[in-house]
């Protein structure tokens, strides 16, 4: 793999300038991009997905921050949202009263709502923050912010996205998830 790439730099979210620098001096230039510290890794897709209607992609984008999304697919409903969907990994630790921002990087070929939530990823699947989110058909930053009501443990949470409501083609981007002590 080269030592150098070109990866989109947030500078802010209206507006992104594009230079040669490694993935870690990428990493620490959205960091501090960002209010708080970063919870998640934006730069790695390397998400879970799940589904027995489902089928995801990751494909060249770009019109967004990083130049990939993942495209999934939802061949037909589930009876539950959570039936379907996609697990961002949470590698560091959240804890209980911390403010949390979560960005999200969005479009669909049809307007869709999708539900998000932080959550431990194993059962029972405690969480909080779960918010439904308006999704078009064009690219778009979404964003919100919550009180954490709980510790979340790096490495055994996820940012989740649940899909499974209904028959939908999504595409997500980059995702940035910022904690802080309030």
């Amino acid at each position: 793999m080269l030592n150098q790439i070109f990866i989109p730099i947030l500078m802010s979210f209206s507006a992104f300038a594009t230079q040669a620098i490694t993935l870690d001096e990428a990493r620490q230039q959205i960091n501090d991009a960002l209010p708080g510290d970063l919870a998640n890794d934006p730069l790695s897709f390397q998400w879970e997905t799940w589904g027995p209607r489902l089928r995801a992609k990751q494909i060249e984008t770009p019109a967004i921050p990083g130049g990939i999304s993942i495209k999934v697919e939802i061949k037909k409903a589930a009876p539950n949202r959570w039936d379907a969907g996609v697990n961002i990994p949470i590698i560091k630790d959240i804890m209980a009263g911390e403010k949390v921002r979560i960005y999200l990087w969005a479009r669909s070929d049809n307007e869709t709502d999708i539900t998000t939530r932080l959550q431990q990823n194993f059962s029972p699947y405690d969480g909080f923050a779960d918010y439904k989110l308006p999704i078009s058909n064009e690219w778009k930053l979404i964003s919100y912010e919550a009180i954490a009501n709980r510790n979340l443990k790096g490495g055994k949470a996820a940012l989740t996205i649940q899909l499974g409501a209904k028959k939908q083609s999504v595409e997500i981007g980059q995702i940035y998830v910022t904690r802080e002590t309030i």
